[in-house]
């Protein structure tokens, strides 16, 4: 593992990664910012030549995080602001901006990384999987950052898989609503490894939609929980539930992406207590 950001001391996430052959974060790396992406290229690029043995290598990027250093020349889009600590109360240019601009720096971070480890042989029979753990709030709907609502600008995340060995890529079914629990299960089908029993995900290769019934993909950011609804075919439903406050909503995502207007009044009544009721059935406690 080779993270950029404090992973050691940050919520004690080290802890939860379990035991690994080799660990590297930002709280290790003497002579840089904790936050700054260059020490993970610097690890890399230090990495002893591919040894034809079958290994995992697990990466993380802070380029795009409100916390990550931005370096200048990724500077394109002006003007810029960080937002961290001087949020505004709806979407503006300066912070979009920051945000763009750590977009492109990751962009760059990620084509330097896929260089270093070609040089080092590790790209000649590799699966390369591209993802994030969460997207980010721009002043949508009030909020900035994220882990504080599940608007689709927070929920929505990439997910690229490749061969590099001969350059195909992810070949996906249909539906590409997906979660992030059919990541691990998607890899697998890739190597031809059988899933664990007890995993809920699905491999996104395969005609199973990858949801605990079928129809349903469920989320959680505590105390939201609800779940994306695919049950008519061509038309998307989102449905959460506050479960502080007990507020619920309710989105035709297929007419109104961009969720500007709460039709939970207009679900039937019977409907509406059953999507509750599912939704505090796969609440998490935490």
């Amino acid at each position: 593992m080779i993270l950029g950001g404090d992973h050691t001391n940050f919520y004690n996430l080290r802890d939860f990664y379990g035991a690994v052959t080799s660990y590297y974060d930002g709280s290790m790396a003497g002579k840089y910012y904790m936050n700054d992406d260059s020490l993970v290229i610097e690890k890399i690029k230090s990495l002893q030549p591919w040894n034809q043995k079958p290994m995992m290598l697990q990466l993380h990027l802070m380029s795009a995080h409100i916390l990550g250093k931005r370096l200048s020349q990724f500077e394109k889009f002006v003007p810029h602001k960080n937002y961290a600590n001087d949020t505004p109360h709806s979407p503006g240019l300066p912070q979009t901006n920051h945000y763009d601009n750590g977009v492109l720096q990751a962009d760059a971070m990620i084509q330097q990384i896929l260089e270093a480890l070609k040089e080092k042989s590790y790209l000649d029979n590799a699966i390369v999987v591209i993802t994030s753990d969460h997207g980010e709030g721009l002043g949508e709907h009030g909020y900035f950052s994220h882990a504080n609502n599940v608007f689709d600008e927070v929920m929505r995340v990439p997910l690229l898989l490749s061969h590099f060995k001969d350059g195909s890529i992810l070949d996906s079914k249909e539906n590409n609503l997906f979660s992030q629990i059919d990541i691990a299960p998607t890899i697998l089908h890739d190597l031809k490894v059988p899933k664990p029993k007890n995993w809920l995900g699905q491999a996104i290769q395969t005609d199973t939609l990858p949801t605990v019934d079928k129809k349903k993909i469920y989320f959680q950011i505590h105390p939201y929980v609800g779940f994306y609804s695919l049950e008519k075919p061509n038309e998307t439903w989102k449905y959460w539930i506050n479960t502080n406050t007990r507020d619920e909503y309710a989105f035709n995502l297929s007419a109104d992406p961009k969720e500007s207007h709460n039709l939970v009044w207009q679900i039937p009544l019977q409907t509406r207590d059953a999507w509750k009721a599912l939704a505090y059935a796969t609440q998490i406690k935490h």
